[in-house]
């Protein structure tokens, strides 16, 4: 997320309608939080945080750093737990705040919308003698099982005392696959997203920039053949606005996200992981090289 071009749509938003901002720290480089929260707070807007990709990522404003889900400059921020991120649980993913009000309500729409205290119905939460009945509780709101279990947290619990390694490891490869991209392909065809200097990028992923026209070659080719390698490369992602329901719903067409539409025409995910060795990265460039200058 641009926060000059979060400043345009806010300003644009004269009736206060755009409640929440919602950036998303892509491929796990932190976003320009705290620009984007005081835009933010100066329109009375909410910030909840992405960070499904970022768990670990650090940044630095006004003089100060900052880590992803535990700074001011957000309400709130997700994290996922799915079998391929930092921290894996086999699914789920948690919600983090600092606001107790925001907790309180989390919590309750975690557990199907129970509530144990503050009661409407008192004539049926008290005994006679004024105390609460022991069994009792009240659905205030609707909500649903989206409790973790205690299997799927004692394995996350485990994985946390990893993560520095992961991080360690993960910011060493991508410094390597830079490192191998300018050495041995050609300029101005392949490149990994620009990292700003004030981040801890936490490389869920590690994507490159290809100029797929420049080289004569279509992604779908150059993936397959590096399939047929062993080397397996996925796009993270379609735009979102391209997507069937929100072009039904909103009318949204190719061309009116022109940022998002450049950025995916040449996307492509390495492979990335802390087990990854130097040697896998230099077959992925190696045999990326041969694809392009085929």
């Amino acid at each position: 997320m641009d926060p000059a071009e979060l400043e345009k749509v806010l300003k644009r938003d004269t009736g206060r309608k755009i409640k929440t901002i919602i950036p998303v720290h892509l491929a796990g480089q932190p976003s320009e939080l705290g620009e984007i929260y005081a835009l933010a707070e100066a329109h009375g807007a909410l910030v909840v945080d992405d960070a499904c990709h970022a768990i670990g990522a650090r940044y630095r404003y006004d003089g100060r750093e900052y880590s992803i889900g535990g700074s001011p400059h957000a309400a709130m921020t997700a994290f996922s737990f799915h079998p391929v991120k930092h921290v894996a649980m086999g699914e789920g993913g948690a919600v983090t705040t600092a606001n107790p009000e925001y907790r309180a309500k989390l919590e309750r729409y975690r557990c199907h919308g129970l509530q144990k205290e503050a009661f409407v119905n008192e004539e049926m939460a008290l005994s006679p003698e004024g105390e609460t009945n022991p069994w009792y509780y009240e659905m205030q709101q609707l909500g649903y099982n989206y409790r973790l279990t205690d299997i799927q947290a004692a394995l996350g619990d485990s994985q946390l005392k990893r993560l520095g390694l992961s991080l360690k490891k993960r910011n060493e490869l991508a410094e390597y696959y830079r490192q191998l991209i300018e050495e041995n392909l050609p300029v101005g065809t392949v490149r990994p997203l620009v990292v700003r200097p004030d981040v801890l990028h936490a490389y869920h992923l590690q994507v490159v920039l290809i100029d797929f026209e420049k080289c004569g070659v279509s992604r779908a080719a150059v993936m397959n053949r590096l399939r047929r390698e062993g080397i397996g490369t996925q796009v993270h992602y379609i735009p979102v606005p391209l997507q069937p329901y929100y072009r039904q719903r909103y009318g949204y067409k190719p061309g009116d996200f022109p940022e998002a539409e450049s950025y995916y025409e040449k996307a492509l995910s390495l492979p990335m992981y802390p087990e990854l060795e130097r040697s896998d990265c230099w077959k992925v460039v190696n045999e990326l090289k041969k694809i392009l200058e085929s």
